[in-house]
């Protein structure tokens, strides 16, 4: 399992308008972006029944764990349950695919079939759904402009983030959902490097007088009664 730095800043949507100008003139678009340097990601995370991996998340444990689901631009034909790793600043996403079918019991809370596969990965994701009781608790989209910087960092911009806790509609077509914290324009910028950061790249980004935070979009998406 391979862990990679993260470097996480919530910006303001002028702040994101200003640095996208910026990046498409000096860094190579991701390529799996649609045409327009963008793709929209929509996620469905779970929790256990203690709201486990919502508390870490807020109160900013230096280790913790989260499942999600995830597809890309609202394709079905390509979904991947991730386990999202935090070690302080680093990351890692051990992940595998499943089909529509094995989504759509995951949705429904129904983990029972991974017990069948040979997937150490998702022989795990099963145990730990079993011993947390998880559940699927809300959904996140976002648009997602990606960027590579270098052999082995990348540079993500996320903007019009919206949250809902329909987990049933996770496949609709449009997402019934509100803006992230009650609020329009948040958008998030993140830096994700392996063994090195390319000196030049916090200049490129302005970031230098900037406080880094451990923002979390599935934390900022919960909703309370």
């Amino acid at each position: 399992m391979q862990f990679r730095q993260e470097l996480k800043y919530v910006i303001s949507e002028p702040e994101r308008i200003l640095l996208l100008r910026r990046l498409n003139g000096a860094l190579a678009p991701d390529p799996y972006a649609r045409p327009d340097g963008t793709y929209l990601v929509r996620t469905l995370y779970f929790d256990d029944l203690f709201s486990t991996a919502l508390r870490d998340a807020e109160e900013g444990a230096p280790c913790r764990q989260k499942y999600r689901l995830r597809m890309y631009n609202g394709e079905s034909g390509f979904l991947r349950l991730e386990r999202k790793i935090k070690r302080m600043e680093a990351g890692a996403k051990p992940s595998a695919t499943v089909s529509r079918a094995e989504a759509d019991m995951l949705i429904r809370g129904d983990f029972a079939f991974l017990a069948e596969k040979s997937d150490p990965f998702l022989l795990r994701a099963y145990a730990d759904a079993r011993s947390g009781a998880l559940r699927p608790r809300r959904i996140l989209e976002y648009t997602r402009a990606a960027f590579v910087a270098g052999e082995d960092a990348r540079v993500t911009v996320d903007s019009g983030i919206r949250v809902s806790e329909r987990v049933c509609g996770f496949f609709d077509a449009r997402l019934a959902g509100r803006p992230l914290s009650g609020r329009d324009g948040q958008c998030v910028l993140e830096i994700k490097y392996g063994d090195f950061l390319p000196g030049w790249l916090p200049a490129l980004l302005d970031v230098g007088n900037r406080p880094r935070t451990a923002f979390s979009k599935f934390a900022g998406g919960a909703f309370y009664e």
